[in-house]
């Protein structure tokens, strides 16, 4: 379940419609030739040393984290946006967190076009996308989920187990609302069922721990592949 402000106000009619016309930001996907101004002065280096050697997952996840870790520090600590907009972008808010999904989403999208089989790029990347679209967890939800972690790992294969696990688990705060940011939905939506095309041998235990997005009541396109948690 999403905590999101329901944008039917007639008085925001106006905002809600200028507020569409950002998204959807990952799709296409971002590369270097479509948004250049994605590659930061600091990754340049990088960028040259991927280009003659990119088939080095290590080096990917290196720079993946260099960029996150970058990200973090320079994230800004103002007061929430209690705005109407504020309010409906939720995450995606501030330009930079705009950017941030852009940059990052670029860089894992190209590491998967060379490592498409690679569940530990995919569980990374599913986790930041669903961060900028669904919000942080709640504090219940993130007690619930360190709970399931530490129980064994039999006992988590078990599907059915799993499901009952799942509301506690699949609570987020702030996030996107589903009318202003449909298309970034559905593209978030989209990755995920192409990560389950890309890892067909791994356990839905798994596919379920990577991929936590939620069926929420607006579009229904979003109960079109991932059983209800909520």
């Amino acid at each position: 379940m999403v905590s999101a402000t329901p944008s039917g106000s007639t008085d925001s009619g106006s905002v809600v419609d200028r507020l569409r016309s950002i998204f959807p930001l990952t799709s296409p996907i971002p590369t270097p030739l479509t948004h250049p101004e994605l590659i930061h002065p600091s990754s340049i280096i990088t960028e040259e040393d991927l280009s003659v050697n990119s088939d080095n997952l290590g080096a990917w996840l290196r720079y993946i984290n260099s960029v996150r870790d970058r990200i973090n520090r320079s994230r800004s600590t103002d007061a929430e946006d209690v705005s109407i907009e504020g309010s409906l972008l939720g995450p995606l808010a501030a330009q930079d967190s705009r950017r941030s999904l852009q940059e990052l989403t670029m860089i894992y999208e190209r590491a998967l076009s060379i490592f498409p089989t690679s569940f530990k790029l995919w569980k990374l990347y599913m986790s930041m996308r669903q961060l900028h679209v669904l919000g942080p967890v709640t504090e219940a939800a993130s007690k619930a989920r360190k709970q399931n972690a530490a129980r064994g790992a039999k006992v988590k294969t078990d599907v059915t187990d799993c499901l009952a696990f799942a509301e506690a688990e699949y609570q987020w705060q702030g996030g996107l609302d589903g009318v202003v940011g449909y298309e970034e939905w559905k593209s978030l939506i989209g990755t995920g069922e192409r990560m389950i095309r890309c890892l067909p041998n791994v356990s839905w235990a798994s596919i379920r721990q990577c991929c936590r997005v939620p069926c929420v009541s607006d579009p229904s396109i979003y109960n079109r592949s991932f059983p209800a948690s909520g």
